[in-house]
């Protein structure tokens, strides 16, 4: 699992219970729990808004601008 050297020791260290260690920690986390929730929703949030640039882009280069384009001094178009 993990390895210990930053701490000076080079042996692997295992968790022997994980779910009662993670079970544990919950209950722990018991007065944090909104915060844990409006923090997760934040992040889906901040992550679909992330996503609404690019979107835009896309839009604008497949809807707003023309197909075709006469490029200047040729007889055929920018894009076929």
């Amino acid at each position: 699992m993990a390895n210990m050297w930053a701490f000076g020791s080079t042996e692997e260290v295992r968790i022997a219970d994980p779910r009662g260690t993670f079970v544990r920690l919950w209950g722990y986390m018991a007065e944090h729990r909104v915060t844990l929730l409006a923090v997760a929703i934040a992040i889906l949030a901040v992550s679909l808004l992330s996503m609404l640039p690019p979107w835009l882009a896309k839009h604008v280069i497949d809807e707003v601008i023309p197909a075709e384009v006469e490029v200047p001094g040729s007889s055929r178009s920018a894009w076929p």
